[in-house]
């Protein structure tokens, strides 16, 4: 059979499969694709205004509508409404942010007939649909992953030795699809278990920090500005870097740090996560209680963590960056500081009210494993997660105190008059299967987690060398520990309690 015929041949096999199917399935629409993969995908995509259905290779029966617009590509999720007990209509239906549709192919036709932005924020309207010319492989769409991702995940994994020594190493992977950026450099120490948080010795950038001028940035720049900086570093963190837009196809595997970590052979980035949130929190601490020995105003950087803390879900859906700066602002030495919030409340009255009155709240909400009402996540609250995963870490570690005495009743005690500096619940059976239900929803989100971090960078081109060095974890065990030799491994809690003894009180 020669290419006309075998063009022929597969054009009848395409118009017979389009009539095969209902009007209201997609698979009838030849701008679905089935599964495709973000790199494919965006390979297709040319001219802004066009647009596919796809189904999503990391999460199979999810649909993403793709398309591009002022010369960016966009993916967002087709979101499924389950019916509720009540409700007047028994079946499943899709939204964007918009009104719910029957089906997906209602839901695009809606939006494409319409003109009419798939969100108020990206502003991305579709009018070119993108067919398909070649009929599926088979009637499976199983098959179908095969033939379009080029493998599944079995072939991927196939032959790798899990045993204890080598769980945390992907060693069969083909080479093309490791990661060669500085980003996903760090991804691949992940999987190898190896930290990587890095203590830098620059000294002529970091010791002109770790003076007064660290109190200077944080006094004298925006919230707005922290927050972003703060956000960026932790997208960085966990392998996503807004500045290449290729990262995401280069992880092989893993979309990113996100996804690692819900895995077993997460577990290196787990620990590093549990460390930089830590970092964070007694950054907030120390800046705050040393700040009136150095000149500068304990309530002005107090207020200066609020407002960025504010930022950081308002604007940047940074619920992690959030997490770690709130534990810091409720840390059992902030919080008994009376005169310190008489302050605040004298000079800045409206951000005590919102303090008080929403963020804790909202962080309270968070830790007992509620979920954001909000759409715009981009760095979910991982943090009780983690905790819960790497229980037997954090306590052989002495990340946190061991109990000497294991019986429940010293443990929940010691819960309690830990609580406040520790940030880990005592966890019960709600709140495991509440954490393993937070763990599938992640999993679900990944997409739409850096689809929004993307669409908010966009939007925040600032970007300052000090600021950026202000937020890194390796810069924040300098400032706190004044020791450029500290040992990652050999971080535990007697270190965060000495440092706590030698804090100053403001008077």
């Amino acid at each position: 059979m020669n290419v006309t015929e075998l063009n022929t041949f597969l054009s009848a096999v395409l118009e017979r499969e389009l009539t095969e199917f209902s009007i209201n399935d997609i698979r009838s629409n030849q701008y679905f694709h089935g599964p495709l993969n973000r790199k494919t995908t965006e390979e297709m995509l040319n001219e802004d205004g066009q647009f596919l259905v796809r189904e999503s290779c990391s999460q199979r029966g999810q649909y993403v509508l793709s398309c591009r617009h002022q010369s960016t590509h966009l993916h967002f999720i087709v979101h499924e409404h389950l019916p509720k007990v009540g409700d007047s209509i028994d079946k499943i239906r899709y939204s964007f942010e918009g009104p719910l549709h029957d089906s997906v192919r209602e839901l695009i036709s809606f939006y494409f007939d319409r003109n009419d932005p798939i969100t108020i924020s990206s502003g991305a309207i579709i009018k070119y649909p993108v067919n398909r010319n070649k009929p599926f492989e088979t009637d499976s769409l199983t098959h179908y992953f095969k033939y379009k991702c080029g493998s599944t995940l079995n072939d991927l994994l196939e032959g790798i030795d899990l045993t204890k020594e080598n769980y945390g190493t992907l060693l069969h992977i083909k080479e093309e699809l490791l990661p060669t950026s500085e980003v996903t450099d760090y991804i691949q120490k992940l999987q190898t278990g190896i930290s990587a948080i890095k203590i830098e010795a620059n000294k002529s950038v970091e010791t002109e920090l770790l003076n007064l001028n660290t109190y200077s940035l944080i006094g004298q720049t925006g919230p707005n500005a922290l927050a972003s900086h703060l956000f960026r570093c932790n997208l960085a963190f966990i392998g996503i870097d807004l500045d290449d837009k290729t990262t995401h196809d280069q992880l092989g595997l893993f979309s990113s740090g996100i996804e690692l970590l819900c895995l077993p052979i997460g577990k290196q980035i787990r620990r590093d996560i549990i460390i930089r949130h830590e970092c964070i929190k007694y950054f907030v601490v120390t800046t705050i209680l040393k700040a009136n020995d150095l000149e500068h105003s304990s309530c002005v950087i107090l207020t200066k963590w609020i407002l960025v803390a504010i930022e950081l879900i308002a604007s940047f859906g940074d619920y992690f960056g959030f997490g770690a700066i709130m534990a810091g602002l409720c840390h059992g030495k902030i919080c008994k500081q009376t005169k310190l919030w008489n302050q605040l409340s004298l000079d800045h009255p409206r951000d005590a009210f919102i303090f008080e009155t929403t963020l804790k709240p909202q962080f309270i909400s968070l830790i007992k494993g509620s979920e954001p009402s909000t759409s715009n996540i981009t760095f979910p609250f991982v943090i009780e997660l983690c905790h819960l995963i790497e229980c037997n870490y954090i306590m052989n570690s002495k990340l946190f105190p061991l109990y000497e005495d294991f019986s429940i009743s010293s443990i929940i005690d010691a819960e309690a008059d830990h609580h406040s500096s520790l940030g880990l619940e005592n966890f019960s059976l709600d709140d495991i299967l509440s954490q393993i239900n937070i763990s599938t929803k992640i999993i679900d989100k990944l997409e739409q987690f850096e689809t929004n971090a993307r669409l908010i960078a966009d939007g925040f081109f600032f970007k300052e060398p000090q600021l950026e060095r202000l937020f890194q974890s390796g810069f924040h065990l300098r400032f706190l520990f004044e020791d450029e030799n500290i040992d990652i491994d050999q971080l535990n809690h007697e270190m965060f309690q000495r440092l706590e003894a030698q804090l100053i009180v403001p008077q």
